[in-house]
């Protein structure tokens, strides 16, 4: 959905029309479902907004609606509606009823009518097969707004899934945590970067524009900045000027982030100090090698294999050998092996991100897990269960001659 937005601000932007997004702070950070398919039904329904508002404001709106209660064992499900609005031309009532057949056109000119050919009728053929039905209200002259409601399942390892580094999984950072901050006037762009780094072992600060950012640096130094460019208050050219013009702040690395597709907004970040360039929207394995090369990051994979190597090519130290991986215990222990037991892979998932939730010090364990739930490797998991699961045997007595 931000990517839409992204792209679709651009192209209200480029034509003088304002463009709202407002999404549900209760809304799930992932889901699972046809990613290619809803991203061409939000770019259809927000391109006709766009393309036939001449004036005033195109808003998206995703609304997480009530949902019954999860049965143990399964998946969360969240039903989401989501609305594009606009203060375009509108539609005549004489109109709506063919609005989504094939090659329909106003009588009129194309130009006076909202939401003609067959992208409509594509689109609401798309959320037919999602289980919903497109619904619109309009006025002639007014404005239009379509409506669908869909169903979706929670994808709580979303994160994970994005934590990979040239096709590896990443646990966590290697040695001390790194504190980041991040600038940007949008929440939700926020979340997406907090929700990602901090399972890693990052500190995350927030910021929602340039002033607020100083103030967070005279409370505490992060060991790097990402910061949007256009922001109210103080925008991201000026924040970044202003920690080069100081001998506190300019030592640290400042990744300029944006939608802009101007190459004259990215040679003005450089400009003014940033050292990397972070398109929106994000891409996690980019921010993740901006962040290695940076920080001189060293991770800790799934894979179990050692830490890469510095330039030099000598391994970095594996400072993580000295903490040994905490493993529940007793009953939760037992529960997961006994899930595994039964294949029952879908409720050990949610079994293991409460675990998580429960105590970070089971964070590490929980994600040595997730590949081989993701990968359904069920005898896989039984057996590193029960490696847990058996006692270390008991040392030998001393003998005595």
């Amino acid at each position: 959905v931000q990517g839409v937005v992204e792209i679709c601000r651009i192209r209200a932007e480029q034509k003088g029309v304002g463009f709202q997004y407002h999404p549900d702070p209760d809304l799930p950070m992932g889901v699972h479902g046809d990613d290619k398919r809803l991203r061409q039904v939000l770019i259809n329904l927000l391109g006709n907004a766009v393309k036939f508002t001449e004036q005033g404001t195109v808003t998206l709106r995703v609304q997480c609606l009530p949902s019954p209660p999860t049965p143990a064992g399964e998946r969360e499900q969240h039903r989401l509606r989501i609305e594009v609005e606009d203060t375009g031309i509108g539609m005549s009532p004489d109109f709506l009823h063919r609005l989504f057949l094939p090659f329909e056109q106003s009588r009129e000119t194309a130009r006076k009518t909202e939401g003609t050919g067959l992208g409509l009728a594509i689109t609401h053929k798309i959320v037919q097969l999602m289980g919903s039905d497109l619904q619109v209200r309009s006025e002639l002259g007014q404005g239009s707004c379509f409506t669908f409601e869909i169903g979706l399942t929670a994808a709580r390892e979303w994160a994970q899934a994005a934590a990979m580094n040239h096709h590896r999984q990443i646990l966590r950072l290697a040695g001390p945590a790194r504190c980041l901050l991040v600038v940007d006037d949008k929440w939700e762009n926020r979340s997406v970067i907090v929700n990602l780094l901090q399972p890693l072992g990052f500190e995350v600060l927030e910021a929602e524009h340039g002033a607020a950012a100083l103030e967070q640096l005279q409370q505490c130094q992060p060991d790097l900045i990402v910061t949007d460019l256009m922001m109210p208050v103080l925008d991201g050219f000026a924040l970044m000027a202003q920690l080069q013009a100081s001998e506190q702040w300019s030592s640290i690395p400042v990744i300029a982030s944006s939608a802009s597709v101007f190459e004259s907004d990215q040679h003005r970040s450089f400009d003014v100090g940033a050292v990397d360039f972070l398109p929106k929207p994000i891409q996690a394995q980019q921010l993740l090698d901006f962040l290695e090369h940076h920080l001189a990051l060293t991770w800790v994979y799934a894979d179990g294999a050692g830490p890469a190597v510095t330039d030099a090519g000598v391994p970095h130290p594996e400072p993580w050998d000295a903490a040994p991986l905490k493993i529940p215990t007793g009953d939760r222990l037992t529960a997961l092996y006994d899930l595994a037991k039964r294949g029952r892979i879908r409720a050990l998932e949610e079994r293991l991100s409460d675990l998580a939730a429960e105590d970070k010090a089971w964070l590490p364990f929980v994600q040595t897990l997730r590949p081989l739930t993701q990968q359904f490797q069920v005898k896989e998991l039984q057996r590193v269960l029960e490696t847990y699961l058996d006692p270390l045997p008991a040392p030998p007595l001393p003998t005595v001659d």
